[in-house]
């Protein structure tokens, strides 16, 4: 894939359209601007919960409270209500009073008693929800961000005007810049079609496209296939959601891709001469039609093979060429009548099995290989039963209008039609020329799989010295969705290559930059992952979260001052307020000294009360009954102390 540096990477604040224009919203930083962000959120947070716990505590508390004589436990769960900071202590705490008080004496008030401990945990475990909830604001690993460089625009895909010298730089350029295309897509397909899990296959937005296999559809060439056709139909490939361009819905574009695919029969279709270059060489013609150039043909047959070439050959060869529907211009071969389509654009494959040693018989149509020979150290071996064998694609594209897409055709079809007969504006044409140009001149097509080398064949992968493993008889279609699968790759990897520009900085004199509002807003719109080095903080979570928290800050720092003023209007609430104070641990302390000092006290309605004598005050102690007791208690342990200790010196 394209080396995406941290500077390609757009900081700020931008929007996901693919989670809507609210939920979307993201601010993307550094890793560790986000790490700073975290702390200080997950500090807010817990601040907030503190605050939002003191609000559930003061309702609970003024529902409950009462002038008349009640349960004391009712009395004592008011106290822990007023004094505890966190839904989990006064849980604690209610727990422990109930397991405290005997049962005889709380059955009346156990039902009560137990839905207000249920009811603090509850609120704990909301404290632990919504701790999970705002560490989620803070994404950091495998994110969506948005890429803003200046090397994106359209490649210059004529080199003539630019003359004999820089027009050999362009071709040279051109070449590597599409070589590392392709066999990065190639790469990427192996990987990624088969473990998605995959750590490189968080580039793209969606790593995959999804498509649908049908493996007995009519042949797409009038009766030239071996056996039933296998057609795969990607649906529609949507520009944000699968491609990640990021435009709004109305501005979204889509795109829907079918492939026919079938082993071509050859008889009747090859010609054979013997070579005038090489004695003893046997020429095969393959005749689907005439290769074409700019609409002079250049040979009558499609496809060329040597026998000699292909004995001296010991591993796979691979080649395409292309078609294109309605265009004798551009196309590479002009098809016979029984493979012309008027609307799908047609890709040959020749699949040439040369010196390649199967170690069992081989009886898929493309890989068939039943001409035994015997090598040392192997035994009998299989070789290729054609010199060459072949594959015929068609290649079917649909532009959508509205819920439906306009009838199947090749891609110029399908972009002549998006032209006149869409409504399309401005982003959403920009969006389609992008698609027409990726799959029409850059091969993100069937063919692109000829163009890597080696060959993008998987039954390679277990080709060692010469000698073929074992082949399935339906390896031709795992071939062919692995050709499928590296096709799409293509046009994900395109649209990336697109906008990050060529890594050699002398080739980007060859990218055409953005010449309308429409093209620099597609520049700047590629959405695609990164692993580590930023994070994203969602707008809407980091605006909830401070707003919900200073609200409930707020309101908890001055619901005493409030329910005071309240209060002068109601004698309800007054006298609730004043349960609320009295019940402060620091009331309760005061009620305790005037029990048993002189001190004179003030502010005894507040939360904090003082003394005015100026005096010190001493510890709290017992009443003198319980001191008496307590003594005798103690004087009873001495004793049983002293006599166990006699009895070990004795």
């Amino acid at each position: 894939m394209s080396t995406i540096t941290p500077g390609d990477i757009y900081i700020g604040l931008w929007t996901n359209w693919s989670k809507g224009k609210v939920l979307g919203a993201t601010i993307t930083v550094t890793a560790t601007t986000g790490v700073i962000i975290a702390a200080f959120i997950a500090i807010f947070a817990n601040l907030a919960v503190g605050n939002l716990w003191n609000l559930v505590a003061y309702a609970v508390h003024q529902a409950r409270a009462t002038d008349s004589k009640c349960h004391p436990m009712l009395r004592q769960q008011q106290v822990i209500l007023k004094n505890n900071t966190s839904p989990l202590t006064a849980g604690t705490r209610l727990a422990q009073l109930m397991w405290a008080w005997p049962w005889h004496s709380q059955k009346t008030i156990f039902g009560r008693s137990l839905l207000l401990t249920v009811l603090t945990f509850l609120c704990a475990l909301g404290g632990v929800i919504a701790g999970i909830f705002t560490s989620s604001i803070v994404a950091t690993t495998d994110i969506e961000v948005l890429l803003s460089t200046p090397n994106c625009g359209f490649w210059q895909e004529d080199g003539l005007p630019l003359g004999a010298v820089l027009g050999d730089k362009w071709n040279n350029d051109t070449n590597r810049f599409y070589q590392q295309e392709v066999g990065d897509s190639r790469t990427y397909a192996r990987s990624c079609y088969n473990a998605s899990s995959l750590k490189t296959c968080n580039t793209f937005v969606k790593p995959t496209i999804d498509w649908t296999t049908r493996y007995d559809t009519p042949c797409p060439f009038d009766g030239m296939c071996i056996g039933a056709s296998m057609e795969m139909d990607t649906g529609r490939i949507n520009s944000n959601s699968i491609l990640g361009i990021n435009f709004p819905e109305k501005d979204q574009f889509e795109i829907r891709r079918v492939t026919t695919c079938a082993p071509l029969v050859q008889d009747g279709y090859i010609t054979m001469e013997n070579s005038t270059v090489i004695p003893g060489d046997q020429i095969l013609y393959y005749n689907y039609g005439p290769t074409n150039e700019e609409g002079t043909v250049l040979h009558n047959s499609t496809w060329q093979a040597s026998v000699y070439a292909s004995n001296l050959t010991s591993t796979y060869t691979l080649g395409s060429i292309m078609a294109y529907s309605g265009d004798e211009i551009d196309g590479q071969f002009l098809p016979i009548q029984e493979m012309n389509r008027s609307d799908a654009d047609a890709t040959l494959l020749f699949l040439a099995g040369n010196n390649v040693r199967n170690t069992n018989p081989v009886n898929d149509p493309i890989f068939s290989a039943h001409r035994v020979g015997d090598v040392p150290y192997h035994g009998n071996v299989y070789y290729s039963d054609y010199v060459t064998s072949v594959v015929g694609c068609t290649e079917q594209f649909c532009n959508p209008t509205d819920k439906k897409c306009t009838n199947l055709t090749g891609m110029d079809g399908a972009y002549t039609t998006g032209q006149t007969e869409l409504d399309l504006n401005a982003a959403q044409n920009v969006t389609m020329e992008i698609l027409y140009h990726t799959v029409r001149f850059w091969g993100a097509s069937i063919l692109v799989n000829a163009m890597s080398s080696p060959p993008n064949l998987l039954a390679q992968d277990d080709l060692e010295m010469y000698v073929q493993s074992a082949l399935p008889d339906n390896q031709w279609q795992i071939e062919v969705q692995n050709w499928h699968a590296t096709a799409l790759v293509n046009i994900q990897n395109w649209l990336l290559m697109r906008v990050v520009g060529p890594q050699d900085p002398t080739a980007r004199q060859f990218v055409n930059k953005p010449a309308t509002g429409a093209e620099e807003a597609v520049c700047k719109s590629q959405r695609v992952r990164v692993g580590q080095g930023f994070n994203n903080i969602s707008l809407f979570g980091l605006v909830f979260v401070l707003a919900f928290g200073s609200i409930a800050t707020l309101i908890s720092t001055f619901i005493d001052d409030i329910a005071a003023f309240v209060g002068r209007f109601s004698t309800k609430i007054a006298k609730g307020q004043w349960s609320w104070v009295r019940d402060d641990v620091l009331q309760i302390q005061r009620l305790a000294y005037e029990g048993q000092s002189s001190e004179s006290w003030t502010k005894t309605d507040k939360q904090i009360p003082i003394i005015t004598t100026g005096g010190l005050l001493g510890p709290l102690s017992e009443p003198l009954t319980s001191v008496r007791t307590q003594m005798s208690k103690t004087k009873s342990m001495e004793t049983s102390t002293c006599e166990v200790n006699r009895r070990w010196s004795a």
